[in-house]
């Protein structure tokens, strides 16, 4: 079941495939950031530090992850980072995401 199909927080937590998939994304996300922002300290994403941050505990402290921070962070937050990112890459070479 792909993630656009889950509408809510109850159905996101209660499948576990989709939730573990949408956290590993999130941990892709935030490594990629790391890198750029190791290559551009100036890179503009909103709030990099976090999602960095967040990164580190899905990958080393999740036992701490609590899912309604990955459900706020996909409902709401990617859709901005996805912006700031083809706008980014634009400036690099014209591509965008899809």
């Amino acid at each position: 079941m792909p993630l656009q199909n889950i509408k809510d927080f109850s159905t996101f937590s209660q499948n576990l495939l989709v939730n573990d998939g949408g956290q590993r994304r999130l941990s892709i996300i935030g490594e990629a950031l790391w890198k750029a922002n190791k290559m551009d300290a100036l890179i503009n994403i909103t709030n990099i530090r976090k999602i960095i941050s967040f990164r580190h505990i899905l990958i080393h402290d999740y036992d701490k992850i609590e899912i309604s921070a990955v459900w706020n962070i996909i409902t709401k937050n990617l859709i901005v980072h996805k912006e700031e990112i083809e706008i980014i890459l634009k400036g690099y070479n014209g591509s965008s995401i899809n």
